[in-house]
C-alpha cells in the first residue's frame, strides 16, 4: 500500500505522542497498522478506503459522523481515528528501542527512567480495546446507513483469497 490514510501530523492530532516525535517510527507504525490491522478488519474494502480517502462521499467514513439506526443516534469516530489507535499501539512498542549493530538497545536519558514492559503492554492492550469499540461503531455505520450501497465491497464482506484466522496474542 503506497498511499497512507493518515500522516504523522494527523497521527499527532489523534494521539498524544509527546514533545519529540520520532517521525520515522511513527510513519512505520502507521504503515504497518494500515497494512495489517485495517486489512484484518476490513478485508479488501481497505483498498476502496485508500483509493477514495479524499472523496467527499467518504468524508463521514474517514472523519467520523453521527448516524441513526432504528431511531437511535450513534457516533462513529472514523477510519482515521481507528487507524491512529492501531498505529499508536504499534508506536508504543517502538519508541523506547533502537536497533544497533550490537542488538536492540533501550533509550535512556539523563533525567528519565524507562517504563517497565508490563506497563507498556497494558497501554497497548487498552488502546486495542478502545480501537475495537471504534471498529464496532464503524461496522454499524457501514451496515446500517443509507449510504451502505456506496460501500458495496464491505457489504458483501469481500475479503478476497487471503485467509487470516483471528487470534488474540498475549505477551508473557
Amino acid at each position: 500500500m503506497a498511499a497512507q490514510i493518515i500522516t504523522v501530523d494527523e497521527f499527532k492530532v489523534f494521539r498524544d505522542l509527546g514533545y519529540k516525535v520520532d517521525t520515522d517510527k511513527a510513519t512505520e507504525a502507521i504503515r504497518e497498522a494500515q497494512q495489517v490491522e485495517l486489512y484484518d478488519n476490513f478485508g479488501q474494502f481497505v483498498f476502496d478506503i485508500i483509493a477514495n480517502k479524499d472523496e467527499i462521499t467518504y468524508t463521514d467514513l474517514m472523519d467520523g459522523s453521527t448516524f441513526t439506526v432504528s431511531g437511535y443516534s450513534f457516533i462513529q469516530e472514523g477510519v482515521k481515528s481507528l487507524l491512529a489507535d492501531y498505529a499508536f499501539a504499534r508506536y508504543l512498542s517502538k519508541i523506547a528501542m533502537n536497533l544497533t549493530p550490537f542488538g536492540i538497545t533501550i533509550k535512556i536519558a539523563e533525567d528519565s527512567q524507562p517504563v517497565d514492559k508490563k506497563t507498556i503492554d497494558e497501554m497497548i492492550v487498552k488502546t486495542l480495546q478502545d480501537a475495537d469499540v471504534k471498529k464496532q461503531l464503524i461496522d454499524k455505520y457501514l451496515i446500517n446507513t443509507a449510504t451502505s450501497n456506496l460501500f458495496e465491497r464491505y457489504s458483501r464482506k469481500d475479503v478476497g483469497t487471503i485467509s487470516r484466522t483471528s487470534r488474540r496474542y498475549r505477551v508473557i
